[in-house]
């Protein structure tokens, strides 16, 4: 469980300017109701995401992606519409009376536009139930009939479920591809520390999003499964359950599995990584906690900026198994030290609740 921060921060900002989607269609995996029509997807490595789409008298098409954490998105496509790729801007949605949501779209092509939706239940069952979606951006407003959307988004989870555990077929004599592993590479063969079950990463997101309603955290963006898997990703990048940015920071959440280790353990695992990859002066401690809630961080100071300043959140859960909570800043002279008092008030918020 050795982490070279510096490779860890790098390698989640190029995983954000990885293209989200890339999949082909499962054969047989069609799905439909009214208007609404839509795939399962995956890669090499299995299932990615399950999509619908409804084309609207506007000549606009709207489209719902769910991916294999249930995390959600919201996307507009027109033929007519001429766009530069990797461009994002600003949106504002409202269902019916609901309070208006910002949100901000990044162009996959030309033609299409993908938005990020906050993963929570109360935003799910109002676009199941809502009767009419507007979407204001660019001084224009556009309004999408919500009818039907309701059996069309419940079809598309119960897409996932069913393609969560799919993979490709291959012939025999062709080698499968390398799949992730889910820790560091080591010469023994005792099983991952890590949980990942699609259980264990649900209950982490939704951790994570109850974590991130607080306006505190408005900046905050999760990322999904696909850009925690670059090529170029470490392994403990990859063994992550939710991995989030924002402007100051990047950071992520594992969960150990039941009696790996207790989060006085977990933290000092990955400081001793920390130690061991600083090429220059090195600083660590605790910081607060007891035996339940342990606060730390380590730093890494080379040539008057910090190569890294983690700050760490371990604790347990009732099932037995532990959170660790990494927070990231870089490349810095100076780093924001509220990012770790905010983190850690939210948390212990978000335990009790």
């Amino acid at each position: 469980m050795r982490l070279t921060v510096r490779m860890l921060f790098v390698a989640m900002m190029l995983a954000l300017t990885g293209r989200a989607w890339a999949a082909d269609v499962i054969a047989g995996s069609a799905i439909s109701y009214g208007n609404w029509g839509g795939s399962a997807f995956a890669e090499e490595n299995g299932f990615t995401h399950c999509a619908i789409s409804a084309p609207y008298q506007s000549g606009i098409t709207l489209h719902f992606a769910i991916d294999r954490k249930y995390l959600w998105r919201m996307g507009f496509s027109h033929p007519d519409w001429s766009m530069r790729e990797g461009d994002t801007f600003p949106i504002t949605y409202r269902i019916d009376g609901y309070r208006s949501v910002s949100a901000e779209a990044t162009v996959i092509d030309p033609t299409f536009a993908l938005a990020e939706l906050i993963a929570t239940d109360t935003l799910f069952n109002q676009f199941r139930r809502g009767n009419t979606l507007r979407v204001y951006s660019g001084g224009e407003t556009y309004s999408f009939s919500l009818r039907g959307t309701s059996k069309a988004l419940a079809i598309a989870l119960r897409c996932v479920d069913r393609w969560l555990n799919y993979r490709p077929y291959r012939a025999p004599d062709q080698p499968a591809p390398p799949v992730a592993s889910s820790r560091p590479a080591d010469k023994g063969s005792a099983p991952s520390i890590f949980a990942s079950s699609p259980q264990d990463m649900l209950a982490a997101t939704r951790f994570v999003v109850s974590l991130f309603a607080a306006s505190e955290f408005s900046a905050y963006k999760l990322v999904s499964e696909d850009e925690l898997s670059g090529d170029d990703t470490p392994d403990f990048l990859k063994s992550a359950a939710v991995g989030w940015t924002s402007p100051e920071t990047v950071g992520t959440l594992h969960v150990i599995a039941a009696g790996a280790l207790d989060p006085t353990d977990a933290i000092a695992e990955v400081m001793s990584g920390d130690s061991k990859s600083c090429k220059g002066s090195f600083a660590s401690g605790k910081k607060t906690g007891d035996s339940k809630v342990i606060t730390a961080f380590a730093a890494c100071k080379e040539g008057g900026k910090y190569s890294f300043y983690n700050d760490y959140i371990a604790f347990p859960r009732p099932d037995g198994k532990v959170y660790l909570i990494t927070s990231m800043q870089a490349g810095k002279a100076e780093v924001d030290r509220n990012v770790s008092e905010t983190l850690a008030r939210n948390v212990a918020i978000a335990i009790s609740q």
